[in-house]
């Protein structure tokens, strides 16, 4: 039976020498600004790594909306000691939406894929409950009118646009006044943003 040596402390200690700590930044859209750090040995192994970051942090507001939702970003870029990333995934926690589906109402879950004006590829998971059970027919008219909706907001927005307006919940805003004139509503919410990345 082989035996593994163990690592002395000495080796160790050099092998943790050997790492440095790199500064993360956001994209633009949040104005570039510092996000924490992260720790390598090699610059090229920070590539890709998916970095989770909760709303509120970023953006320095704290509300049940904020708390609840994460953002992942992914490191493409290094340059120095400056680790550069791009938004990759907006998420809000299941725990959080459970609250609002109760017995008595309707909840949907639409997802829709789409390209926006600057040609970013998107899906979207718009989750929609309304105030009592809605039948099967006001269901499809609701499930059209997000993806319309969804459409013709992607014509006209790019990437960043988009995530500015679900941070600031303008998109939710605006698709509640349309869905409002279907059925009454307690929530809509955009449960899931995530980028279609393509790698060559």
């Amino acid at each position: 039976m082989a035996v593994k040596k163990r690592q002395s402390k000495s080796k160790a200690v050099d092998t943790w020498k050997m790492k440095k700590w790199y500064t993360l930044y956001a994209p633009k859209v949040f104005e570039v600004k510092e996000i924490g750090e992260i720790v390598s040995a090699n610059p090229k192994n920070l590539l890709n790594r998916i970095i989770p970051i909760s709303l509120s942090q970023i953006i320095g507001k704290k509300t049940q909306q904020t708390m609840f939702t994460s953002l992942n970003f992914r490191v493409v870029d290094v340059k120095g000691e400056n680790a550069y990333t791009n938004l990759i995934a907006l998420s809000v926690s299941n725990s959080y939406i459970r609250t609002f589906a109760r017995k008595g109402r309707s909840t949907l879950d639409i997802i829709y894929k789409t390209k926006l004006k600057d040609n970013t590829h998107v899906a979207l998971k718009v989750f929609v409950v309304t105030f009592a059970r809605v039948s099967e027919n006001t269901k499809r008219n609701i499930r059209e009118t997000v993806r319309n909706y969804i459409d013709n907001y992607a014509k006209t927005h790019n990437y960043d646009e988009l995530v500015n307006d679900l941070i600031y919940e303008k998109f939710v805003s605006d698709l509640y006044s349309k869905l409002k004139k279907i059925t009454g509503l307690k929530r809509v919410e955009v449960k899931k943003m995530e980028l279609i990345e393509s790698f060559e």
